[in-house]
């Protein structure tokens, strides 16, 4: 992977999307319900926006739609539907070397995109967008990291709602057992700081995407 993780990101998303895709038919064709689902929901069309801080940094507009992923050809419309995320290029390059180029991971990270821009979540995010850093401790190689992040817009804000922190051993647990937000928040495992009441809300807005 080239030291310039937008250039690399630009060059390699498109595939590596593609190819979980293959999964997803495979496990439908299977009698996977779930795959089946995933797939419906990557039809329709949403847009997503990466800007990375940093060495290398700059923006990145995707447009995701009939099952494919593709850089996007000019400016996003201002009110389409999407998401967005910032974060350092140091903690890009180090998330895309976790993620490799195939296998469970991207696999997740499909599926978890195809949630998010599902009919489910266009319902619930309908007039409603959340925009919040998360603040994860202790990531190893990288320490403390933080992203900002913006459901329901594929831009970001010039402030945020609220902040979340947690320890990164609590979300590696969390993703082992299959834990959804709201289960991290009623345990006390995220601290929140801003307005409590809709980072609340977001918590049970996810819980009914899963």
């Amino acid at each position: 992977m080239t030291d310039h993780a937008l250039q690399w990101l630009e060059a390699k998303l498109p595939g590596l999307f593609a190819q979980a895709v293959l999964d997803l038919e495979r496990r439908a064709s299977a009698g996977d319900e779930t795959a089946r689902q995933r797939l419906v929901d990557l039809d329709a069309t949403a847009y997503a926006l990466i800007r990375l801080s940093g060495e290398g940094q700059g923006d990145l507009h995707l447009e995701s739609g009939r099952r494919a992923l593709a850089i996007a050809s000019g400016p996003i419309m201002a009110g389409s539907f999407g998401h967005a995320l910032a974060l350092p290029s140091a903690a890009a390059r180090y998330g895309l070397a976790q993620l490799g180029d195939d296998g469970p991971e991207l696999a997740r990270l499909v599926s978890a995109w195809a949630t998010l821009v599902s009919r489910d979540a266009r319902s619930v995010l309908a007039g409603m967008t959340y925009a919040f850093d998360l603040e994860v401790l202790r990531v190893p190689v990288i320490g403390d990291l933080r992203a900002t992040i913006s459901l329901g817009s594929p831009d970001l804000p010039a402030s945020v709602d609220f902040r979340l922190t947690l320890d990164y051993d609590e979300l590696e647990d969390a993703r082992e057992q299959q834990l959804g937000p709201q289960q991290l928040f009623l345990a006390g495992k995220v601290r929140i700081d801003g307005d409590v009441a809709k980072a609340m809300m977001l918590g049970m807005t996810l819980a009914q995407l899963r």
